[in-house]
């Protein structure tokens, strides 16, 4: 699982990203995209499909952390 983090300004808060992409299986993605409610976007580019969450949370990070742990 590939993630990318990229800080705007005006950014999260506690030094959290504003905006988390995530690539990866799309087995995972899919368990992450439920999860969150978020969905999944197909790509034409090499790293495949990726989910995008605009301001991210501690809670979603969580989350995530406990899917791809499972």
């Amino acid at each position: 699982m590939r993630e990318s983090n990229r800080n705007t300004p005006g950014g999260g808060q506690d030094g959290m990203p504003s905006r988390l992409t995530l690539h990866g299986p799309h087995s995972v993605l899919r368990k992450v995209s439920k999860a969150l409610r978020v969905r999944i976007n197909p790509s034409l580019n090499k790293k495949g499909p990726y989910i995008v969450i605009e301001e991210v949370t501690s809670k979603e990070v969580t989350i995530i952390a406990q899917i791809l742990e499972g």
